[in-house]
């Protein structure tokens, strides 16, 4: 996740990659992180 953020700064800007971030990670993961579990699918 942290590498596809930075590519896609790098790729649209900071700016912009501002406004779309909090739709990024509904695309891709919508269960609970829990640490030291990791992602826990409902």
């Amino acid at each position: 996740m942290k590498l596809f953020n930075l590519c896609r700064i790098k790729a649209v800007g900071l700016d912009e990659w501002a406004k779309e971030a909090p739709g990024i990670r509904k695309r891709y993961f919508t269960g609970k992180f829990i640490i030291g579990l990791g992602p826990v699918v409902e």
